[in-house]
């Protein structure tokens, strides 16, 4: 059981599936726009994957994430600003 919990993980987190479970198949299906519902966390996740080139750029990035975008966007520029406060 806790391979399988531990697997569904890693699906989840490296093809950005928004579900997994034993009984469903899982497809490779990105996590685009979701919900006016979207936590800090999940904000922050977002932005770690943007960082990582995982939401494309540009037009394609504002799409991706949808309603989300400004508040992912306000993310990665206060990451990449404590960044740069850090190497100074």
């Amino acid at each position: 059981m806790k391979s399988l919990i531990l697997s569904c993980i890693c699906v989840v987190l490296t093809l950005g599936l928004a579900s997994c479970s034993p009984k469903q198949s899982a497809t490779k299906q990105p996590v685009d726009a979701v919900s006016s519902t979207t936590t800090a966390t999940d904000i922050e996740e977002k932005a770690k994957s943007v960082i990582r080139g995982e939401f494309g750029n540009g037009q394609e990035r504002k799409k991706r994430l949808g309603s989300d975008y400004s508040e992912v966007q306000k993310k990665v520029n206060e990451i990449y600003s404590k960044g740069k406060s850090k190497s100074k």
